[in-house]
């Protein structure tokens, strides 16, 4: 009995040991987690408090943010995938992601020591690493991204940025200051090809868009363009003439037979300027012409373009002389002028030429000015046609100046050897003496 009054004591203070945490562990979830209330450092969310955060502003494209039971944030209503500016180092083209360095140091990168961040551009950020004892000596040697003006071919678009000026800092890891970052929608920033950002409608409001009021501007959900759905009437544009409209046309532009917030005429619209008005064009390419990607009254696809046609579209291309090569008046691409052409230089440009054998000679396979066949050339006639013969002594025989083919010296002559030979020797006896019936010089 009493062994079993000690066990059940022993049970006792085991549990109450467990249930005591007085020992100094604390818990990763706030304890006033749950009160619908952002207060403390640990609390992303609470309840129907997401701290001013939506999907968009923490780098979905869209969605509803919600918070889970723990105060995290609850992205599964958010559409779209992970991206660069999220906090988390989750897409095989992020080195890193804010402050998840997916546990790599600048130790692990090969420098000596230092802290490791992270751009905007979720890249290593080396510029706090310490250097390498080779750094400054010109060559990219090991933990090295780069030493002085050797930077392994990288560029601030290979680094993940939009473009810019990329460096080497004096720790040999890579300079980003120069670098533009690529635009994250949802990040509060404008940058790259973004209108605005969030909140962030770069001082803008709807009277930049027409509209008599400045009322809610706001920005669509992938930073590219302005949600108007705020400014004005809501019912205007909806193509019926509501109370308080002057007109309604059905669209929500400045252009056409109303304006934007339908209190008056609208702008109209003009075929070929290359602005498309949706009420009365299904297309403007900027032109007045059938060809291009629209048709003569912006009603429909033009017929397209083909360069090397010989017919100019304007909507496309600024020349066409008939070929899709660079020379002559036009390049292969209809962009811009041409290198021209140069007779005698051995390349054909048919805008211009009928030929060209690389002289600007009238013999050979094309004449003097490349606008017809040559007169060809004939060993032995004494004239040298440079595009066949490397020479021509008169003769059709091996000896003299050149051998029988005009194609390279000949063997020569020799008075008083017995042979004549004709392109140097009138006659040859076999001697070297003024007598007989050849002369001392066999001429």
């Amino acid at each position: 009995m009493k062994q079993l009054f000690l066990l059940i004591i022993i049970t006792s203070l085991l549990a109450f040991w467990a249930c005591d945490d007085s020992s100094g562990n604390t818990s990763s979830v706030s304890p006033t987690c749950g009160n619908s209330v952002v207060d403390d450092t640990r609390e992303e969310c609470d309840g129907t408090d997401l701290a001013g955060r939506t999907c968009t502003l923490i780098g979905r494209p869209a969605g509803t943010l919600q918070c889970a039971t723990d105060c995290t944030y609850d992205t599964t209503l958010c559409t779209g995938g992970p991206s660069c500016g999220d906090g988390q180092a989750n897409q095989e083209s992020e080195d890193c992601d804010g402050d998840d360095l997916a546990g790599a140091t600048c130790a692990s990168l090969g420098f000596s020591g230092g802290t490791l961040g992270c751009t905007a551009a979720c890249v290593y950020d080396t510029a706090q690493c310490e250097a390498s004892v080779d750094c400054g000596n010109g060559q990219i040697d090991a933990g090295e991204s780069c030493d002085g003006t050797d930077l392994n071919g990288a560029t601030c678009s290979s680094e993940g940025y939009l473009e810019g000026t990329l460096g080497c800092a004096s720790n040999c890891g890579f300079d980003y200051s120069g670098c533009v970052a690529m635009p994250v929608c949802g990040d509060g920033e404008i940058t790259g090809t973004e209108s605005c950002d969030g909140t962030n409608l770069n001082n803008l409001d709807c009277t930049d868009f027409g509209f008599s009021l400045p009322g809610a501007l706001a920005c669509a959900s992938d930073c590219a363009d302005f949600d108007l759905s705020g400014c004005g009437d809501p019912n205007c544009g909806n193509g019926v003439l509501d109370p308080g409209e002057v007109c309604d046309d059905g669209f929500k532009d400045n252009c056409g037979s109303c304006n934007i917030d339908c209190s008056g005429p609208g702008t109209g619209s003009t075929c070929g300027d290359g602005v498309v008005c949706p009420e009365t064009e299904t297309c403007d390419d900027g032109g007045t012409n059938a060809c291009g990607p629209c048709n003569a009254t912006c009603t429909g696809p033009g017929t397209g373009s083909t360069c090397g046609d010989g017919i100019v579209c304007p909507d496309t291309e600024v020349c066409d002389d008939s070929y899709t090569d660079d020379c002559g008046s036009c390049n292969a691409t209809c962009t811009g002028a041409g290198s021209g052409s140069s007779c005698g230089d051995g390349m054909l440009c048919p805008e211009f030429e009928f030929c060209d054998d690389g002289y600007t000679d009238a013999c050979g396979s094309c004449n003097s000015t490349c606008t017809a066949p040559g007169l060809g050339s004939s060993c032995g006639d004494g004239l040298v046609c440079p595009e066949t013969e490397a020479c021509d002594d008169g003769g059709t025989n091996e000896c003299g100046a050149c051998n029988a083919t005009c194609t390279g010296a000949g063997t020569g002559s020799t008075c008083g050897d017995g042979v004549l030979c004709p392109d140097t020797e009138f006659c040859d006896d076999g001697g070297t003496s003024a007598c007989g019936s050849c002369n001392a010089n066999c001429s």
